[in-house]
Parts: C-alpha cells; structure tokens; sequence
C-alpha cells in the first residue's frame, strides 16, 4: 500500500524500481519458509537523483596585440628590438593558459586588481603555463603582461611575429 493506505501496490503511479531506496511499515510472515511482508505500507520511497556527465568547459583561443619592446619592473621599454610584448594586460581570472611556441620564451609580469606592479617569473619560462602556475608564482597577480623573445635572442618584430606563437585559452565570454 502507499503511505496513506488508500492505494495498493498495483494501483500507485510511482512504484520503487531497482536502485530506489525504500522504507516499509508491516507485519513480516513466512510462505513456504521465504520471509515476506503482509500488509505493508510504503513509508518512504527514495529515487537516487541521477548524476549527469560534466558538461567540458566551452573554451576560446585567442591571440593578443604585441608591441614592440619588453617590461622593466613594470616599465615598457619600447626600444629593445630583441622583444616584444603583450599590449595590454590580461586577467588571470577564467584563463586557462598561456600558450608560447617552440622558439620563444616569454617572461611573465605581474599586476594586481588596481593595475600595480607586482613583480616578474624572475626567468624566462617555455611551453604552456596555467593560470595554477602563474598564481603560484604569485598569488595576489590577477592580471599578466608577457615579454617574448627568440632563444637566441635575435632580433623580433610585431610584423614578423606569428599569431600563433603566443596563444591564450580562456574560458568562453573570457574578455
């Protein structure tokens, strides 16, 4: 029967499936030696909410404006020909990461939220660097600027630079 005990088993809408958890209220007999239950009544009924499979987290590349120079303690110095460098700041917030092909190396700056200067990596770093790497280099930045340079420090250009040498993945809406 349902809770109340108006309905019989074969009679209810939601009956308990496999998987649902149920609590029932009655006398417990025997039938040919199998324990079984006379008149009960469905107390409670569970059904486990399903888990639904994460959605992957909707991502976008994107290149940023280089300039020509580097950063000096936060200063640009725009007339190294050996660097370039990211043109505006971007938020560490909803970034994924920092993406420099094979030839470059970048130096990251760190800014915190009213725009001050915080400090650099202290070395040039290669490959993909997350969002988790550059908090742990420090922890108050939440924006970056980004120095590139060749390996063998030869002259580089805006012009000659390739959008695809330095890549940002950020979340989707990242600005």
């Amino acid at each position: 029967y349902s809770a109340d005990g108006a309905t019989r088993y074969d009679k209810m809408e939601t009956k308990p499936v496999a998987g649902d958890t149920v609590k029932i209220y009655g006398i417990i007999g025997q039938y040919n030696g199998t324990a079984q239950v006379k008149n009960g009544w469905i107390v409670e009924h569970k059904t486990p909410t399903p888990e639904l499979p994460e959605e992957p987290e909707k991502t976008v590349t994107l290149s940023p404006v280089m300039d020509q120079g580097t950063i000096d303690n936060g200063n640009i110095l725009p007339n190294v020909n050996t660097r370039i460098h990211t043109y505006g700041l971007i938020a560490v917030e909803g970034l994924k990461k920092v993406t420099v092909a094979d030839t470059y190396k970048a130096y990251y700056h760190f800014y915190g939220a009213d725009g001050s200067y915080l400090g650099n990596s202290k070395a040039w770093k290669y490959g993909d660097f997350t969002a988790e790497d550059i908090l742990a280099m420090e922890s108050a930045a939440t924006h970056i600027k980004v120095a590139v340079g060749f390996d063998n420090n030869a002259e580089l250009a805006v012009a000659d630079f390739p959008a695809e040498a330095l890549t940002v993945t950020a979340v989707e809406g990242y600005e």
